[in-house]
This record gives structure tokens, C-alpha cells and sequence, in this order.
């Protein structure tokens, strides 16, 4: 089965507005909102700083930080423009949040090209046309499509393998599951194998783990349209070169 699932995800968005806006905030660390943390930009999540954390704990760990209050008028438009495009990209298109969307592209070959085109030509677009980075992640189904945009960030794209590069086992740190390259096991399942004493998992182990997904890993196969969120197992690899943010 070709991957043509695309989710789609701003990174950082709000703060990332806030970095297109505001030369002087660009390559600094970013907090949006005082009291409680609304987003980080990369640089801030260097330190530590997460959303939803306190904001006096977040300024202790990244007292360098540029704390703005948010600008929900900017972060709204930039929502749309991104979606205008993401709109003219697919004729299926699921709005998950604000700041992110399921894409389905099937059967677009003819006039606008492979899925991999495809993302890239949607990459360009909201880089040149709104601004803030998003990563994209492409796959069979959605669960594994948001696993790769997830394993992609910040500003890149990860695209599902062929099954068939089973046959060259690679090994993934069970106590590094954001590595790339290899392997991706869904956060709850691999809690569960380091709990057992898993350290590493090679693609074989993969394989077993896919063939008991009823007992608890749930592959999905629902169409763009219905939302899920459930553990996966995937096989990724990186598709192209990471463009240096234009800032």
C-alpha cells in the first residue's frame, strides 16, 4: 500500500508567529504567556520549558527567555493562511486542531505528483507564503502519519517505509525513542518492553510486536475524517534534507 496519509503540524506555532513577526525574537528563546506556558520555541525547549508548565518555573529554567503575552489575532490568520494552502494541496483534508491536519493525497499523481512532491511542494509553500516551520509526517494510516510528523520535528519530514525493509534489521535505544532511522514503536508500548527488559529492538521484534497489534497496538486504518489516537507500529525512514529555517 502506497503512504499517502499526510499530517501536517506547525512547530512551536504560536511562538514560532511570534519569531516571523518580531525579528529580534528570531534564533531566541520564546515563551508565550506569563502565567502558565501556551508554547515554547525550540530554543526554549532546550532548556526544559514545555506548555502547560508554571511560568515562574519556566523562567527559572530558561531565564534568558523573551516572555510574550499571546496575540490571538495573528496566531488565528496565520491558521488560515496555512490552511488555505493546505486546502488547495488535497481534496481531503481533516482539520485536527489550529495547528494541524491529516492530508489525504491518493490518486493526485497525475497533476501534482508523488506524495513526496507533494509534501514538498506544501512545505515551500507555507515557508515562503506564512512563514513558520511544520513538519510532516507520511504513512499508510494516520496513527503512523502523526507518529512520523512527530518523529520529524521541528521543520522536517518523515516518510513510512516499505515492510519490506524488514529484511535489514536496524536497532532503536528502547531509552531513545525519538531517534530517527529506525524503528518506531508507540510511546505506551514501548514503556511496556523496557518494563519487561527490552533494550533493544530490532526490526524482527518489530514484526512480532505488529503481528499482536489486536492485544493492545492498534494500527489504524480510518480514513482521513475520523480522529484517533492510539499507539502504532511503524517502520520510517527520513525523506530529503532538513532546509536550514530562513529567518
Amino acid at each position: 500500500m502506497e503512504a499517502t496519509i499526510l499530517r501536517a503540524d506547525l512547530d512551536a506555532f504560536f511562538a514560532s508567529v511570534e519569531q516571523r513577526d518580531d525579528p529580534r525574537l528570531r534564533s531566541r528563546a520564546v515563551i508565550v504567556g506569563a502565567g502558565v506556558v501556551m508554547a515554547a520555541s525550540y530554543e526554549a525547549r532546550a532548556c526544559g520549558v514545555r506548555s502547560a508548565m508554571g511560568g515562574t518555573r519556566a523562567r527559572r529554567l530558561c531565564p534568558q527567555a523573551v516572555v510574550v503575552a499571546p496575540r490571538w489575532q495573528a496566531y488565528l490568520a496565520a491558521s488560515r493562511a496555512v490552511f488555505a494552502i493546505i486546502d488547495d494541496t488535497a481534496p481531503l483534508v481533516e482539520r485536527v486542531s489550529i495547528d494541524e491536519a491529516f492530508l489525504d493525497v491518493r490518486g493526485l499523481h497525475a497533476i501534482a505528483g508523488s506524495p513526496r512532491q507533494i509534501v514538498n511542494a506544501l512545505r515551500r509553500a507555507v515557508r515562503e507564503q506564512v512563514g513558520p516551520p511544520i513538519s510532516i509526517g507520511v504513512a499508510t494510516t494516520k496513527v503512523l502519519a502523526k507518529v512520523a510528523s512527530a518523529m520529524a520535528k521541528p521543520d522536517g519530514l518523515l516518510s513510512q517505509q516499505s515492510q519490506s525493509r524488514t529484511e535489514h534489521p536496524q536497532e532503536l535505544n528502547a531509552s531513545e525513542p525519538q531517534v530517527a532511522h529506525a524503528e518506531l514503536i508507540g510511546a505506551q508500548v514501548m514503556r511496556e518492553l523496557v518494563a519487561h527488559g527490552a533494550r533493544h529492538l530490532g526490526a524482527q521484534q518489530v514484526r512480532i510486536v505488529a503481528e499482536v497489534a489486536p492485544q493492545g497496538v492498534a494500527v489504524d486504518h480510518d480514513p482521513v475524517g475520523h480522529v484517533v489516537a492510539r499507539d502504532a507500529v511503524a517502520v520510517v525512514e527520513p525523506v530529503g534534507a532538513r532546509p536550514v529555517p530562513a529567518v
